[in-house]
């Protein structure tokens, strides 16, 4: 350790010329816009009075973690109280140092009107970051973040979902570390909280309610490791509070891509972009001449022009030359976007060079990039496409490929990544084509776990479609309840099933998630299922919930809801002092008793619903599925398990649409045991490909995809995970 110290006092020796490593500003913000009051008028909504809802935001400074007495730790003593400011310097950020963090406090006071002395509004919260000059880099690798994002919320809880963002774990190895979402080298506007709901109730006594938000940054110290690669840098970004409605929730602008063509003393640029929502101001273009050595920021640009147009033209360039294209654009509020490049070759031929006229995704996945390409022939034809992929996951930052086919793929990629990709054809002469360049980002996997605040209120997950493509679905049912600690086998509930399949969504496609709840020695019933203990005397447990994806929201035991059911993975039943408890299924369940009281495509006790422990002691209930599992009056036997369910898997039995919960209607001519797989069609006509279920005594894939287990304990889980969707 005391080796790695001296490398880092190293550094600070070796840019001793220099003050500052690098700072982090991000501003803080509130909006105002308009409220409307009973007669239609529409006012500024932080002026008070007595007849109307008044809702005000405010910016205050918490707690910097600084040492005492460095007031260099300030940029700006004017701002410190409402702005996020970190200043790592030599002095602060040495070996001996702890991370640097700064933050805010974020509050929405409303007041409501005299009248009726109650109110209710909406408001949102985001976080923006700018494009710097030159983005913050891992100086370990991604499972060691330098940027940390903690968001505490007006319950006084800790934020761990923000679309878009990657939670991060605080590492208990490294006590700088701090837990939080890594924001390394991020850049865009994240949604922290949309349509945050502030109320005043008729009981509050000074007819006023506060809400306040703690968002704070950290900049984590790794004191045995060389930071060197983030000296100098800059970060800059906002933290807004604002009544303005999702639709026109704040949106950075985006390149895309740019469109170069060149005479033989200029260049003429167009960048394709996304322009946001909060308009254009100015485009800017930088050129700089490539030599040896490639610019390594966007400092070494020594010539930037600023254009209202989006195509601009440099000219008086050298013939025979190579130049490098940069372009961004700077929006309403004087936000950066993401800077893009491109590298021209300037010379002039009497021969047509070749041409890539245009880049086109066919198909991304959480790890995969496909393209193909559209190039135009000069005089000596095509022979040869360079692939290009640059990204901060690609192992030396860069890959390249030549070929001789029009499509590409680019594999082995990391989850919701940015990824640069470069290509120029070749001629039969070996001329290459000027660089064509695209910019696209990885599709995230989408993760599942069960929720006690999501349970109590029978609420489930939305998901929504992001592009239309095929989509892989895994579905666990939850475990039911284990009893007190022993060595017998039977004291464990039963093991929740697995449920597989490729659907194809469209962009918007909603679906309904809802996660089984793992049983409890002495349980009630559980969410989505799961049936009660009989007793209270720790001899028996409530069974496990399914866990299921649907078409249509309500209470998980809604019949209407339940009926939509497109897959289902079921649950386990509770565990009983003297027997086995019955596994999810599967096209049917388990029990330790007779397969009189299992669950199967047709039977069971209930539609979606597992049966109560029934009699005294020793009995469990069962587990939630397709059709919930039966329990018994046997004496040492125990309940059955929930049976799974998947539209386009021979052997499910689907009901018709017109089915309620005192007919339940099959569809004609199906029954257990059918070799018929249109007997599985769900009336909505979503199919799924390549489906599987496993019971819960059985080998099945883990939640990581990283192994195998047999069946799943605890809890219910969910992942859906793009396979081949297109960005429309």
């Amino acid at each position: 350790m005391k080796e790695e110290q001296n490398k880092k006092r190293n550094l600070v020796f070796l840019i001793a010329g220099v003050l500052t490593l690098l700072i982090v500003v991000v501003g803080a913000t509130y909006a105002f816009f308009q409220a409307q009051i009973g007669t239609g008028k529409e006012i500024n909504a932080d002026v008070s009075t007595g007849t109307t809802d008044n809702l005000t935001f405010s910016m205050s400074d918490i707690n910097r973690n600084v040492e005492p007495n460095k007031e260099d730790n300030v940029l700006d003593e004017e701002n410190a109280k409402t702005d996020i400011v970190i200043n790592a310097n030599q002095k602060n950020f040495g070996p001996s140092n702890i991370s640097l963090g700064d933050g805010v406090s974020a509050k929405a006071l409303l007041k409501a009107n005299n009248t009726t002395n109650e109110a209710t509004q909406y408001y949102n919260v985001f976080f923006v970051l700018e494009e710097p000059i030159s983005r913050l880099v891992y100086t370990i690798d991604e499972e060691h973040p330098e940027l940390i994002l903690t968001v505490i919320d007006p319950d006084d809880e800790e934020v761990t979902e923000i679309d878009g963002l990657i939670y991060h774990t605080a590492d208990p190895e490294n006590p700088n570390d701090v837990s939080g979402f890594d924001i390394t080298g991020r850049v865009d506007s994240f949604a922290i909280k949309r349509k945050q709901e502030i109320k005043v109730e008729k009981t509050n006594n000074d007819h006023q309610t506060e809400q306040e938000w703690k968002i704070k940054v950290t900049l984590i110290n790794f004191p045995e490791n060389d930071q060197k690669n983030n000296t100098g840098k800059e970060i800059k970004g906002n933290v807004i509070i604002t009544t303005e409605d999702d639709e026109n929730a704040y949106k950075l602008a985006h390149v895309s891509s740019i469109d170069t063509s060149s005479t033989v003393d200029s260049i003429t640029t167009t960048m394709e972009y996304e322009p946001g929502n909060k308009g254009i101001a100015k485009y800017y273009f930088g050129i700089e001449e490539v030599g040896e050595v490639s610019p390594i920021s966007l400092e070494d640009v020594k010539v930037w022009e600023e254009d209202e147009d989006a195509t601009h033209t440099f000219t008086g360039l050298k013939d025979n030359y190579n130049y490098r294209i940069y372009c961004y654009i700077e929006d309403t509020e004087g936000i950066k976007s993401n800077i893009y490049g491109t590298e021209v070759e300037k010379i002039v031929a009497t021969e047509k060079l070749p041409k890539v006229n245009k880049i086109n995704v066919t198909s991304k996945s959480y790890n995969e990039i496909n393209i193909s390409v559209d190039a135009e022939a000069g005089t000596n034809g095509i022979s040869n496409y360079e692939y290009t992929i640059k990204g901060a996951t690609i192992e030396g930052g860069t890959n390249t490929e030549e070929t001789t086919l029009s499509t590409h793929t680019f594999d082995g990629l990391s989850e919701l990544q940015d990824y640069t990709i470069e290509v120029r054809v070749k001629d039969n002469k070996g001329n290459y084509s000027v660089v064509s360049t695209k910019t696209i980002s990885t599709a995230q996997i989408y993760r599942y776990n069960y929720i006690d605040n999501i349970a109590e209120t029978g609420e489930s997950y939305a998901f929504v479609s992001p592009a239309t493509g095929t989509y892989k679905i895994e579905l666990w049912g939850a475990q039911g309840g284990n009893l007190a600690t022993g060595v017998e086998s039977y004291l464990t509930g039963g093991n929740g099933g697995y449920s597989v399949g490729n659907i194809l969504l469209h962009k918007d496609d909603v679906l309904y998630i809802y996660v089984g709840e793992n049983g409890i020695a002495n349980g009630n019933v559980t969410f989505n299922g799961g049936g009660a203990s009989a007793a209270y005397d720790g001899n028996c447990a409530s069974g496990g919930g399914a866990t299921d994806v649907r078409l249509d929201n309500g209470n998980w035991d809604e019949f209407n809801s339940l009926k939509s059911r497109i897959m289902v993975a079921g649950g386990g039943a509770g565990g009983e002092r003297h027997y086995v408890a019955g596994v999810g299924g599967g096209l049917k369940s388990t029990s330790s008793y007779d397969d009189n009281n299992i669950a199967t495509q047709a039977t069971g006790y209930k539609f979606g619903v597992g049966m109560n422990g029934i009699g005294g002691t020793n009995y469990s209930g069962s587990g939630g599925g397709y059709y919930g599992g039966k329990s018994t009056l046997k004496v040492m036997h125990g309940s059955a398990g929930g049976s799974g369910f998947i539209s386009g898997y021979k052997g499910c039995v689907a009901i018709k649409q017109e089915s309620t919960v005192d007919n339940i209607q099959p569809l004609d001519n199906c029954t257990d045991g059918t070799e018929d797989v249109t007997c599985s069609y769900h009336y909505s006509g979503k199919i799924f490909t390549e489906p599987n279920m496993i019971a819960g005594n059985a080998e099945m894939p883990n939640h990581e995809g990283t192994g195998v287990m047999i069946g799943n304990e605890g809890n219910g889980y969910a992942k859906i995970t793009p396979i081949s969707i297109v960005d429309e």
